[in-house]
C-alpha cells in the first residue's frame, strides 16, 4: 500500500501481525491506505505514536532488543548506537546494535533515524541515506547542522551551568544553545572535573 507524507512516498507492507516493512515507493500502482491506518501511519510521523502495530518477528533477540529501544528515543533527539547498546543492557554489542540499526525493516516508524555515531556526526541511513536522514531529523525539529557543527569540534555534550547537569546536544531538557549558562563538554570526565550530573532524562552515558 501507498503512504504519502510530507516527506515523500512511501510503499507499506502489512500483515496480520502489524507493518512490517518501509520502503521507498517504487513505480508500482498500489492501493491507497485505509483511512484509520493513515491515521495512525500520519500521527506516528508527527510524534504521537498511539495503537500502531509494528511486526519484528523472525528479527534475532538482540535485534528486536535493539529496535523496540529505538521507540524510546523521543522524537527530535538522537542518541548513538553505544548508548543503544548499554540502555539494553548489552554495552559491548555495539556491533549488533548498529547491523540491527541498519537491516531495520520499519524505518520512520522504527526511528533508527535518531540513531547516530558516536562522533557526534549524523552518519548513514538504510532508507536512501543521509540526505534523507537529515530531511526527517530536521522534520522533527532537530538543528542538525548545529549538531555537527558541535561534533566536528569534538563537542559531545552541553552542560547547564544552573542545574549542574550535563547532556547530550538534542535533550529537550538541556540549555538553549544561545544560553549563557551553556557549558560546552568533551568528554563524560571532563564533565565531572566539572562537577556536572548525568541528566536523569537522556542518560548522556
Amino acid at each position: 500500500m501507498r503512504w504519502t507524507t510530507p516527506l515523500g512516498a512511501f510503499d507499506i507492507e502489512v500483515g496480520e501481525h502489524g507493518v512490517s516493512g518501509v520502503r521507498l515507493a517504487s513505480s508500482d500502482d498500489l492501493p491507497t491506505l485505509p483511512d484509520d491506518l493513515a491515521r495512525s501511519l500520519d500521527e506516528h510521523l508527527h510524534g504521537r505514536p498511539g495503537s500502531l502495530r509494528l511486526d519484528l518477528q523472525g528479527r534475532s533477540p538482540v535485534a528486536q532488543l535493539a529496535l523496540a529501544k529505538l521507540l524510546e528515543i523521543p522524537y527530535g533527539e538522537v542518541r548513538s548506537y553505544a548508548c543503544v547498546a548499554k540502555e539494553i543492557g548489552r554495552p559491548r554489542a555495539v556491533r549488533p546494535v548498529a547491523n540491527a540499526v541498519a537491516s531495520n525493516p520499519i524505518p520512520i516508524l522504527i526511528p533508527c533515524h535518531r540513531v547516530i555515531r558516536s562522533d557526534g556526526y549524523v552518519g548513514e541511513f538504510s532508507l536512501d541515506g543521509p540526505a534523507l536522514k537529515r530531511r526527517i531529523l530536521e522534520f522533527e525539529g532537530l538543528d542538525v547542522d548545529r549538531l555537527e557543527e558541535l561534533a566536528a569540534r569534538s563537542i559531545r555534550f552541553l552542560g547547564d551551568k544552573e542545574l549542574s547537569t550535563y547532556h547530550v546536544p538534542s535533550c529537550r531538557s538541556g540549555p538553549v544553545m544561545d544560553s549563557p549558562l551553556l557549558i560546552e563538554v568533551r568528554s563524560a570526565p571532563e564533565a565531572i572535573e566539572l562537577q556536572l550530573e548525568a541528566c536523569r532524562r537522556c542518560r548522556p552515558v
